[in-house]
């Protein structure tokens, strides 16, 4: 047993999102997704994902945490993953926004209904599923199948044997994993091309660091960086002032 379980996310589409907005809509027919999106998640329930997390963004009109093509059919049934899905940030919550329901009470059976077995953070769950399933508008078997699949995780990772593991310390900014991290980044960044204006003239004076964030520390790390801080982080504006120390303003 070990006290981790991997979780594939975000399922699916959510990098091709309208725009490169986030939480925004996709449209992907089912051929290129099942030969381009879906083969990267399936490796992973091969591989041994405990968990899946369903995406923010719609898929062809249907949001992801709604979407019983995606959770139910083609991972579940198809796929046979035992493992839970479990939603993103308030992601059932904002089918509302998608105008795909027009109130958590409706959020909440549609994700039940499609396959979501955990709520992270909002609330329909806790607040909507006791009346459904009292009133018959969700089968009580859509929430055993949810609890079973949550539990059955749990029992894997040993988690009723021990509920508390030791900490392990050094992992956060573990010397080895910001190396590993600026590898990654330096890999992924996108220039303009260089039509002979780099490297820079030696003869250089002057340099102009253009927009709100060439010296803005915090926002270097993304919005979704929980551990990170900004005095770590080497703006753009600052890492020319080093590297044209006394040669330009």
């Amino acid at each position: 047993l070990d006290s981790l379980a991997a979780c594939a996310k975000h399922y699916v589409g959510y990098g091709a999102a309208e725009g490169g907005r986030d939480y925004n809509t996709t449209l992907i027919p089912e051929g290129y997704l099942r030969d381009v999106y879906l083969p990267p998640f399936r490796a992973c329930v091969e591989a041994g994902a405990a968990t899946l997390m369903s995406a923010f963004n719609d898929l062809n009109g249907v949001p992801a945490s709604g979407n019983e093509l995606t959770l139910r059919r083609i991972l579940k049934k198809e796929w046979g993953f035992d493992g839970f899905v479990v939603s993103d940030w308030a992601s059932i919550d904002e089918m509302i926004s998608h105008g795909y329901c027009a109130n958590r009470r409706e959020a909440a059976r549609a994700a039940l209904r499609a396959g979501v077995d955990m709520e992270m953070v909002s609330p329909c769950y806790a607040e909507h599923l006791p009346d459904l399933v009292a009133r018959g508008e969700v089968p009580l078997d859509w929430v055993d199948d949810a609890v079973r699949r949550i539990l059955r995780i749990k029992f894997r990772l040993g988690l009723f044997d021990r509920p508390f593991i030791e900490p392990r310390p050094g992992v956060l900014l573990n010397p080895a994993h910001l190396a590993t991290a600026r590898r990654l980044a330096a890999a992924c960044c996108v220039l303009l091309k260089n039509d002979g204006v780099l490297p820079l003239d030696c003869g250089v004076r002057k340099l102009a660091a253009i927009g709100p964030l060439a010296d803005a520390p915090a926002e270097q790390m993304g919005c979704w960086t929980v551990d990170g801080l900004a005095r770590d982080v080497v703006t753009p504006l600052a890492a020319l002032r080093e590297a044209l120390a006394g040669r330009a303003e």
